[in-house]
């Protein structure tokens, strides 16, 4: 489980009846050209929370409210109606009704009076859910496409104060982060020579096909030019070897042209689950298609 912090304060609102309400952004989306929604976990690689990340989350977690995560000042809860999700161009947003509790009152006197500082959510990302991009400069991106929501709260020390939002407590060691980051970095590694090596044995199954077809070839046309010595219809026999050899090379092409087109599905199939595992990293797909390209040449 992770967790992440947004340093937007939270607020203290009125329902429709009355009753008081926290109000809060968990977490606030990466956009382009504001440095403060891109967080560094290390030196080397920054996270982006993608818009859409908790879509899923917002239709199916049974979050709870929680303040400081701590389970034992529970605030509410998404299956009861007390925590209440929902996102929008700036982010995932939360209202918690208040509950009739010394926490409660607690944390709503605290939000109040401006004392909690900002709100955070835990989080496991989901199979899929993230994709990793080596950027120009050499700064690795892992980018939060779709996540497991656990709770969400206010809390008395976000992260990073200095920008719009932040990451776990200090001493954090990210280590889901980067085991995630090892395994891309294996897939990356291993995909292109993967490819390469399946490239490799269809062209040896090519070569092999084509060496069969070529005797079949030279069988036809030996038998052919000894009907010819024996004599008969010249013009018969010819067309008997035409059609014959029509026949054969038109197997062969058939035969060819599934070869290549289990290849290209096996290809395929490859590249998806490498994508897959490597969290759909663009650069990987790129290296690998490219290398499959090259293979190809050879063979032309």
């Amino acid at each position: 489980m992770e967790l992440r912090f947004a340093a937007v304060a939270p607020t203290v609102s009125q329902r429709a009846d009355g009753k008081p309400m926290l109000v809060g952004y968990a977490s606030v989306f990466h956009a382009p050209g504001d440095p403060g929604t891109e967080y560094e976990l290390w030196p080397g690689l920054v996270e982006h929370i993608m818009p859409g990340a908790f879509d899923a989350a917002v239709k199916e977690d049974d979050c709870r409210g929680l303040k400081n995560h701590d389970v034992n000042n529970l605030l509410g809860r998404v299956g009861n109606k007390t925590v209440r999700l929902s996102t929008d161009a700036k982010g995932l947003r939360y209202e918690i009704d208040v509950p009739d509790t010394m926490c409660g009152k607690d944390c709503a006197a605290e939000c109040a009076r401006g004392d909690m500082a900002g709100s955070s959510f835990s989080f496991d990302v989901r199979p899929g859910g993230q994709r990793w991009i080596e950027r120009a400069d050499g700064v690795i991106v892992r980018e939060i496409t779709a996540v497991k929501l656990y709770d969400v709260g206010p809390v008395t020390f976000p992260a990073y104060g200095a920008t719009t939002a932040g990451v776990r407590a200090a001493g954090s060691d990210h280590a889901e982060a980067r085991v995630a980051l090892a395994e891309w970095q294996a897939t990356r590694a291993a995909g292109p020579e993967q490819v390469a090596a399946l490239c490799r044995s269809h062209q040896q199954e090519m070569q092999a096909m084509c060496d069969a077809h070529r005797q079949e070839c030279d069988a036809l046309c030996a038998a052919h030019a000894a009907s010819m010595a024996a004599g008969g219809d010249m013009a018969a026999l010819c067309k008997a070897h035409g059609k014959a050899m029509l026949a054969l090379c038109d197997t062969h092409r058939a035969k060819m042209q599934a070869m290549c087109d289990a290849h290209a599905a096996a290809v395929a199939a490859m590249m998806a689950k490498m994508e897959s595992k490597s969290g759909n990293a663009p650069d990987h797909a790129a290296a690998a298609r490219a290398r499959h390209l090259q293979i190809l040449a050879k063979q032309a």
